[in-house]
């Protein structure tokens, strides 16, 4: 395994803001997906269990 580039602490903080910015879309992302799964599930789940539709 091969050491981390060393780098300033104005590139790694650049990086790091970066990430956390990535890491924010995700969250709002899956907060979304769960609310829309929450939503559908709360009208009965109409067509989400392929158990049924089989």
């Amino acid at each position: 395994m091969s050491l981390p580039e060393i780098v300033s602490r104005d590139e790694w903080l650049a990086a790091r803001v970066d990430l956390l910015a990535r890491e924010k879309e995700v969250t709002r992302q899956r907060d979304a997906l769960n609310a829309d799964r929450r939503e559908r599930t709360a009208h009965g789940g109409a067509g989400l269990d392929r158990r049924r539709a089989a």
